[in-house]
């Protein structure tokens, strides 16, 4: 089974995700959908793997709540969405303040690596940011739509999640979700 440990996107940042990801998908359809709750949870990854032989899902849900209770909440902004290079097909929004995230992304890589294996994409040198879209083509209409707007946001942190994890890193099913420390 595959685990993604994230912080829950504030209410502002989800729905400037979901926005942004419905439009993506309107001119170039993609792998990732948020406009239906049932595929993909718009997310921030703190870590993500492959949960290890002999370990217990609970055992997971236990450290994120061991987890949780040693981070703080936090406010979190977004940043000009854009196509993530080489291959021009993830479209990330990158987050501030970038330190405190990494930061929070080393604990959860500490604290998970002995339970899951974990992927590049879950270590914590990979640069926070919300992944709103992956697509195959039409790249340079994509990103003719990222620089015609203005997509920022910004909004409180104050809680972390475990999901069942899909293709792409995506959030396909919330286990349980822990609150952060005020």
């Amino acid at each position: 089974m595959e685990l993604n440990i994230h912080l829950h996107l504030p209410d502002a940042i989800a729905q400037l995700a979901i926005s942004l990801n419905r439009k993506i998908n309107k001119v170039a359809s993609g792998e990732i959908h948020f406009s239906d709750p049932q595929q993909h949870i718009p997310h921030l990854t703190l870590t993500m793997g492959d949960l290890s032989q002999d370990v217990a899902v609970d055992t997971v849900l236990a450290r994120a709540r061991e987890l949780a209770a040693r981070l703080s909440q936090l406010r979190l902004a977004t940043t000009h969405p854009y196509l993530a290079r080489p291959s021009r097909k993830f479209v990330f929004l990158d987050v501030t303040p970038k330190p405190t995230v990494q930061e929070m992304k080393r604990s959860a890589y500490d604290a998970f690596s002995d339970l899951l294996t974990i992927p590049w994409a879950g270590q914590p040198d990979n640069d926070p940011h919300i992944t709103v879209g992956y697509i195959l083509q039409k790249q340079d209409v994509v990103e003719t739509l990222l620089s015609q707007e203005q997509f920022s946001s910004q909004g409180d942190v104050v809680s972390i999640g475990v999901a069942e994890m899909g293709r792409r890193g995506t959030c396909v099913r919330l286990l349980q979700s822990f609150p952060l420390v005020t």
